[in-house]
């Protein structure tokens, strides 16, 4: 930060020489630099009044931007693979959320049948709690065959 300004200049050039012709051609503009340069400290610290013509200046001694066929196939192999991480990442965040659903789904119906196996229970426990009164009403008196006579005693024969 306190080195001479001619230093920045030159250090603020290598910069811009740095950048890819993809990122910083001819046709690029002051207002769309690439954010590479505008959160490098080079840029930063160099005052607007001598940065902005340096970098004008450079701009204007680029080449234009290249086509997609211009574009080193290193640069290629690695935004394909950068998208390939991404449709990845995309790809197991989907399965993961759709885990957690069917997990969900699974754990919704446990709960239910276990409402289901305790109301059934309940009734169970209701029904072996009937006493001789919950008996007798169950039976017409009326409607009963007539008790059976006694049993005589059993005879004691020699």
């Amino acid at each position: 930060l306190k080195m001479p300004e001619s230093s920045q200049k030159s250090d603020l050039v290598s910069l811009l020489k740095s950048i890819p012709l993809h990122q910083l051609n001819r046709s690029t503009s002051m207002e769309a630099l690439p954010p590479s340069l505008l959160t490098d400290l080079r840029y930063i610290t160099l005052r607007p009044s001598t940065r902005d013509p340096l970098i004008e200046i450079h701009i204007s001694t680029l080449q234009q931007a290249p086509d997609a066929a211009d574009v080193d196939p290193e640069e290629q192999a690695t935004r394909a693979r950068e998208r390939q991480e991404r449709e990845r990442r995309k790809a197991i965040s989907e399965r993961q959320m759709q885990v957690q659903k069917e997990k969900r789904k699974a754990m919704e119906a446990l709960e239910y049948s276990k409402g289901r196996m305790r109301k059934g229970e309940d009734e169970l426990q209701r029904a072996l709690n009937v006493g001789k009164q919950g008996l007798m009403g169950y039976m017409d008196v009326e409607d009963a065959p007539p008790p059976l006579p006694p049993l005589p005693p059993a005879s004691q024969t020699p």
